[in-house]
Order: structure tokens, then sequence, then C-alpha cells
């Protein structure tokens, strides 16, 4: 109803008959027609309105239009509201999109609204239809629902006119912009736009009047508190049953997330590029199905001097280089199943023939969802060649060392031999003497003869020992041993020192009936080792000097302890008294190795060689695996030892 009621008043006969007619199509329309002023306050409803709603039209005059909408609504028909009054004239208010009302009792119901401007005089009047869509049946139900899905969608959905005016707002537009419906609705969409993008929305408006869609696509809008979002946007013409294009829907998701995780794979790929090319291994990527090269990288293709489009496309048992090591297909199905493979010391062969030690290691892993093999290629060669090197560099500070501990033991070996040949000499001397005055007594020269005799025995086992400790044991085979024996060749070696310095040796508690499985010539220099030093550490006390040796039986272990009544080693340097080359004695007594040595040969016996200490004493002890008799050898023993 376009026509002018102030037109209409000034020719008299024609207002008044004009009026009576739209009375009564006022009072008997089929739709509800409510007519409110330009505050939104309702003036006049009609009976079908009265109907539809629940409420009396004095219940309705005087309130606000936005009491027919349900309260989540409201504030955006009010933002709607004012956008009209800008631009009053015929047309659906709600662009498209449905809208619900709200009956008397609560219950809402889908409606679709027609708004017409009315003028008299100065005064304005918006007349507005409303259709009950619920009557439509199952597909006004569905519309209903589709608006209620719009509005509760976790994606900003905006409805707007041809122009770029906003005219819905659900309520994930405003968490996501921060603006309220009525704050949105009935402003231009340039609101949301960052500078140096309006013109982004004019070529939008302009694909969307000639019938276009724009897909999805992403970019930047502002929110209300001025900061950009990143978002994924899709908008779409929307139509009047009549198919003229009536405004647009404008949907926009956030990808917030998706951007910092975008970034943050980009980052990574940069970081992994360089780490890929700067990388001090060579790094071969192959297809986890098929084997394929897909890339290598820079320190690879120097080390072995084939190019990168020699090796990328081809398979892992093509490339010269390993065509003798990963050869079957078997071994690369291992891998698959496995998910590692590592070799070592693996030889292989560069484009110009030389041979180098490379350690392999191959891994699976993901890359782009994809699944790939990775494998690390490392040049060992100079590390070969340093153990190699370190390996002759030990044996000859062993070789060195033990030369060094014989070299100490002469002077102890000297006092071993000279007291013997001071009595086979004394002897001798009477016998002579005797001789020369014409008369040797038989008993005289028995006695001479067997104390001859037994100190000649006694040099012999002293040569005995000292040449069996003296040589190098590292080969001989691991066998039964009597710690009686070990023991007692240690022992030749060093106690006429501990006699002559004065120094008490106490061996009372060592069991002479135990067996170990040992090289017994490595285990009797450990021993005599630890003795010297525990020699070295009391001789040059004023105090009572002894050093104790222990063998006893523990479980099924055999354990060497050596204490000493010396004034032990600093708490400081504890940490330290195994390391090659350290030595806490003065210069020229001790190489430094003779602790690292024997902690070596302890643990290739599978032991321990540890430091503690007892009663405020130092103790250094080691344990060797105990070996029982044969059964049979054990029979009608009462005391086997342990």
């Amino acid at each position: 109803m376009t026509s002018s009621l102030a037109a209409q008043k000034k020719s008299g006969g024609p207002f008044e008959a004009g009026r009576d007619a739209f009375e009564a199509l006022f009072e008997s329309a089929s739709e509800a027609v409510v007519v409110s002023d330009d505050t939104g306050c309702i003036i006049r409803v009609n009976p079908e309105m009265e109907r539809l709603f629940g409420y009396t039209s004095d219940e309705l005059r005087g309130q606000p239009v936005e009491m027919l909408v349900p309260e989540r609504f409201r504030q955006a028909h009010l933002g709607y509201r004012q956008h009209y009054y800008q631009d009053p004239r015929r047309r659906a208010m709600n662009t498209g999109l449905e809208l619900c009302g709200r009956h008397k009792d609560g219950r809402e119901f889908l409606i679709d609204v027609m708004l017409c401007p009315l003028e008299q005089g100065q005064r304005k009047w918006v007349l507005s239809l409303i259709h009950d869509l619920s009557e439509h049946g199952i597909g006004g139900g569905l519309r209903y629902h589709l608006a209620a899905l719009v509005n509760s969608s976790g994606d900003a959905i905006i409805g707007k006119t041809l122009d770029g005016v906003i005219t819905t707002w659900n309520e994930s537009a405003q968490r996501l912009f921060g603006y309220s419906a009525r704050e949105a609705i009935g402003k231009s969409m340039s609101m949301l736009l960052p500078p140096g993008r309006k013109a982004e929305e004019v070529e939008i408006l302009r694909r969307l009047k000639s019938g276009g869609s724009i897909r999805a696509y992403d970019t930047v809008l502002r929110r209300k508190d001025g900061r950009d979002v990143d978002v994924s946007v899709t908008i779409s013409p929307i139509f009047d049953p009549m198919g003229n294009i009536i405004g647009a829907s404008h949907v926009a998701r956030d990808i917030t997330e998706r951007k910092r995780a975008e970034e943050a794979l980009r980052v990574s790929g940069i970081r992994y590029r360089c780490l890929f090319e700067t990388a001090e291994d060579g790094i071969l990527i192959l297809d986890f199905a098929t084997a394929q090269v897909i890339d290598v990288n820079q320190f690879l293709i120097d080390l072995l001097g084939y190019s990168h489009a020699e090796l990328v496309g081809k398979k892992l048992w093509e490339i010269g280089p390993v065509k003798d090591i990963s050869a079957s297909r078997s071994a690369f199905a291992d891998l698959q199943t496995k998910g590692v493979a590592h070799y070592e010391n693996l030889p292989l062969q560069t484009k110009d023939g030389q041979r180098i030690e490379v350690e392999f290691v191959s891994n699976v892993y993901e890359l782009d969802d994809e699944r790939v093999i990775k494998c690390n290629i490392r040049d060992i060669t100079e590390r070969k060649q340093m153990e190699s090197a370190l390996a002759i560099s030990r044996a000859q500070a062993f070789s060195s060392a033990r030369l060094s501990a014989l070299g100490m033991m002469a002077g102890g070996i000297a006092h071993e031999i000279n007291n013997p040949l001071g009595i086979i000499h004394a002897f001798a001397s009477n016998l002579l003497e005797m001789a020369e005055s014409g008369t040797v007594p038989l008993s005289e020269l028995q006695h001479a003869g067997t104390r001859i005799k037994q100190t000649a025995n006694r040099i012999s086992k002293i040569v005995l020992s000292l040449r069996q400790i003296a040589r190098d044991g590292s080969a001989d085979p691991f066998q039964r041993t009597s710690v009686g024996e070990i023991v007692e060749h240690a022992l030749e070696l060093c106690k006429e020192r501990f006699r002559e310095h004065s120094v008490r040796l106490d061996t009372s508690l060592v069991d002479t009936r135990l067996h170990v499985l040992c090289r017994e010539v490595q285990i009797a220099q450990v021993l005599l080792n630890l003795l010297q030093n525990a020699f070295d550490a009391v001789t040059e006390l004023t105090a009572d000097r002894w050093v104790q040796l222990q063998v006893t039986c523990h479980e099924q272990s055999v354990i060497f302890a050596v204490m000493d009544s010396g004034p032990g080693v600093p708490p400081e340097l504890r940490a330290r008294v195994m390391e090659p080359f350290f030595t806490t004695k003065p210069i020229g007594k001790g190489t430094g190795l003779g602790l690292s040595l024997s902690k070596a040969i302890v643990e290739d016996h599978g032991g321990e060689l540890k430091l503690c200490e007892t009663q405020n004493h130092t103790c250094f002890s080691f344990s060797l695996p105990l070996s029982k008799e044969p059964e049979n050898a054990a029979e009608g023993r009462l005391n086997p030892g342990c």
C-alpha cells in the first residue's frame, strides 16, 4: 500500500471513501497486519494479528514491535528496523532468511514479513504484513529449523543486501568479530575490511549482481577491537520466490589455528631443509613402498661423487655405492617391517672407486602425511683410523705400564733375591773356611747343603713368578685357576720387600681353596699392582704400617680385597684415581696407568674394580666368577671352602 494518505486527505470525499475501504480491508485481511510508528511502537493491529500472536489489541498498542520476536533476535531486529528507515520502501524484511515470531504463551513459529512505508504529512508509519509459515506443514518446519541452524552455526553467517548493507548477523558472527547484532545490522560490510581491502568488497558485489557465487577463499577481516582475523569466506546470492537476486549470504570461518599450523609447518619445512642441506651426514630419502630415492642432500653427493640426477629416481639397490650391500628386496622388506635398520662398519664405494667405511642408519617416519624412509650415512673412515691408532696406543701404553711396573718391581725383587743369595754366600764361605782348615764336620756339611738347596729353591720360585707375571697374558684362555697359586705368584715378588721395610702383610683371610675362572697371569698382575700401591701408601708412615689381603667367597663370586693403613685417597680425587695417566704418587714413582689398566682387565673378566673406605682405611676390591669343582672331585671333602 504505497498510496499517499496525505494526498487523499486534501481531496476531501475520496480521502474519506479510501479510508473506509482501508478500514474494511485492514480488519478483514487474512494476513496479520501491524502498524508501527517511526520509533517502533505498535499503533494498531488487525484481528488476524491478535489470533496469530495471542495478544489483544489493547495489550499490543504502545508496545515495541520487538516484543513479537524471541528475545535472542530482538537486538538484531532493532538494528534492522533502524536500517530500514534509512531507505523505507516496500520489501521483505528478512532478505531471504527466515524470521521467528513469539506467541504470548512463549511458542515460537516461523514467519515472513513484508514491510510497506506509510506517510501523512510529517508523520511516518510502517505497515507490516506477517505471514505464518508454520501453516505450510513440513516445509515450514524445515525452514524454521534451518533458521535455528543458521543462528547456532559455528561459522559466522551474515546476510547483506546487494549494496553491501548487513541485514542478518548470527551469534557466531558476534563471537568472531566482536560486534553485536544491533551494532552490525544496518552497517556496511566494509566495516569488517582492513585498510587496503575496500576494493575487494566492490568486486564481490559486482559479481553477485551478475548472479555469480564466490567460492571459498582465504582473506583477512577486522574485528571490533582492531585486530585482524584470518577467515575462509564463501559468498552465495540469495533469491526471492520470483528468482530475483535480493542479497547475499556471507559465511566466514575462523582459520586462525589453521594459518598458525601452516606457518609452523612452513617454518618447520624451512628448518628441515636447512638441516637437510647443511647436515654433516649424508641423507637419503626413500619412498616407503618402492625404495625409490626421493631426495638426497649435498653432503652425500659430495661424499660419493654422484650427481643429484644420478641418485634421485633410482631404487636403493640400483645405486652403485650400495649395490653390494642392499642388493636384495627381502632386506628392504625387512626394513619396511621393522621400521629401522642399522649397519656398522659398512664399506661403500665412491664413484671414482675409493672405498670408505660408513655407519648406515635407516628409519621410517611421516613426511607430508606419507611414509618415507630416511637413511643417515655417516663417514666413519677417520673415526676407524683413530680407533685403530688408539688401540695401538693403548697396547703400547699397557706394555709400557707393564714394563714400568716391572722396573719399579726390580728394587723389590733385588731384596727378594739378595737375601737368599746372602744366605747361600754365608754357608758357602763357612764350608770353604772349614775345608781350608782341613776339617769339615759331616753334620755341618749336611746342614749347610740343606740350607743352600732350600735357598736356591726359594730363588727359583721368585724367578718363576717373575717370568709368569712379566709376560703378556691377554691372549691366554679363561680357565679354572687356584686362588692360592695367584696369591703365591704375587707374594713371591713383594713379600721380602714388605719384610725389609717392616710393613706387616696380613694374608690370614685368604681362602686358598677357592678357584676362579680367569686369565691367571692378568689377575696376578692386577693383584701385584694393588699390593704395590698399598705398600707405597704406608711405607712413609711412622705409625703402625700394615697391608691386609683378603680373598673370600660371596654367593657365586670370589672377592679380592687389598686394604692398607695409609692416609687414604682424598675425597676430591676418588672419582679420578682410575683415569688413565692420573696418579697421586710423586713424579718418577708411577705412570698413572696401573689402576686404569687393572680396571680394564677386571672389566674384561666381567667384574668391577672398586675403591671404598672401610673403617677409615683405603680398600681396593674386585670380584671374579667362582669356579666350582666337578662333583666327583669334591666327594669326601668336609670343608670345600664355599
